[in-house]
């Protein structure tokens, strides 16, 4: 018989799943596949039950189901008080070069936690996932290797990270049952954060971004809130989906090797819908327990589970202050608009607008609009703040320009 063990690790509990091998003609356990193969897992996220498997042990490139676990390093930074949402963060070369997908950071410039967070949760940005790496250890190598040390710590036996944003690199490689468990520590250890996972559009630098996983996170009967995609060439389309069942069990669903996005997606559904009707396998506990204590990951501990969420929208309790400051912008008013670009649909021109009040410092009493205009034979949305004095748009246009963000003054005629 197989088992799932369930050890206390620190402050926090860190789920295993210690599987045997599993048998397959083509692959072993420890030989990376030539090209995408299938494997799959489904397990309950509460007590580590198997209830799914196919080649599960198979090892394969993470692609950026990485992120996941950059993303958990922040949140313990975060934790740690080491790094704060509104801190800015540089933009090196290295980061800027990443290919894509990217947001297309500039070097020199700077971008927020809070923009890095949500650009990798929706957009799979890789130079936003280098930004934060090298901030946090100095390199992204040295990042990488935290990474790895942190997942020896989660119990994921077969995974080795080379990039924090799972690019290709030589060695970087996991399997189907060390993303469930990934899975498993991010649903029940950062609950504070997880909610950031489905999180279905971010708009930045005038572009809008929709959520690689928005098949899943659509999916009406089922209800999807997380967790994210990936895909490279050597990996195949690649996804962690968590949703609760009718049962009220938080069900992580990890799928790899797939040939496509809408078929890797449509089988996470499938297995979902399968697991209504097979009984799961059952299995009893090995003691894999170690005495070994990893190296210290950036101070790392597992995060024990919190009640309460984070609100990206709101300004942390923290008067510590940031890595820079932002003067706030003059409260007058005139006749200048701020033009922040054009977008096909009203709601994307007015989440732009939105984003950009907020981040300049002007104040959410000043009007925005998003006008109707026709422009190439196409109809657009024009998006502005306006009633704005001169002063005010040149701030403004500081403002957001060191946030990476284009905008045009104009001047309105008086009433």
């Amino acid at each position: 018989m197989q088992r799932i063990h369930t050890q206390m690790f620190r402050i926090g509990i860190i789920i295993s799943l210690s599987l045997g091998i599993l048998t397959n003609p083509t692959y072993s356990k420890n030989q990376k596949p030539s090209k995408p193969v299938y494997a799959a897992l489904a397990v309950d996220a509460e007590t580590g039950q198997i209830l799914y498997q196919q080649n599960a042990d198979t090892v394969t490139p993470p692609a950026s189901l990485t992120k996941i676990m950059t993303l958990l390093m922040v949140f313990d930074a975060m934790e740690q008080g080491k790094i704060r949402l509104t801190d800015m963060l540089p933009i090196s070369r290295h980061a800027a070069a990443q290919l894509p997908c990217k947001l297309g950071l500039r070097a020199g410039g700077y971008i927020s936690v809070k923009d890095i967070i949500l650009a990798c949760v929706t957009k799979s940005a890789n130079d936003a996932a280098v930004v934060i790496a090298e901030f946090l250890a100095g390199s992204e190598p040295a990042f990488a290797d935290y990474m790895t040390q942190r997942a020896r710590q989660f119990g994921m036996k077969n995974t080795t990270f080379k990039t924090a944003s799972g690019m290709p690199a030589a060695g970087q490689i996991t399997s189907a049952k060390d993303m469930a468990l990934l899975g498993i520590v991010a649903n029940k250890h950062y609950k504070k954060y997880f909610h950031l996972f489905s999180t279905r559009e971010f708009c930045y630098n005038n572009a809008c971004h929709i959520n690689h996983n928005y098949r899943l996170l659509a999916q009406k009967h089922l209800k999807f809130d997380g967790i994210k995609t990936g895909f490279v060439n050597a990996s195949g389309f690649n996804v962690i989906g968590t949703y609760t069942n009718e049962s009220g069990k938080r069900i992580v669903v990890v799928v790899m090797g797939g040939p496509t996005p809408a078929w890797r997606d449509k089988r996470v559904v499938e297995i979902a819908q399968r697991l209504k009707t097979i009984r799961p396998q059952t299995y009893v506990a090995q003691n894999t327990s170690s005495n070994a204590q990893p190296k210290p990951v950036l101070a790392a501990q597992t995060v024990p589970a919190t009640t309460h969420s984070v609100n990206l929208d709101q300004t942390p309790e923290d008067d510590s202050a940031p890595i820079q400051e932002i003067a706030p912008v003059s409260t007058e008013s005139g006749n200048y608009s701020l033009l922040l670009g054009y977008y096909g649909s009203q709601l994307r021109a007015e989440t732009v607008a939105k984003q950009a009040l907020i981040q300049s410092k002007l104040g959410v009493e000043k009007p925005i609009s998003t006008k109707r205009i026709r422009i190439g034979g196409r109809y657009l949305f024009q998006a502005s703040i306006d009633k704005l004095s001169k002063k005010q748009v040149d701030q403004a246009s500081t403002v957001l320009r060191h946030l990476n963000i284009d905008s045009s003054t104009v001047e309105q005629p008086s009433e």
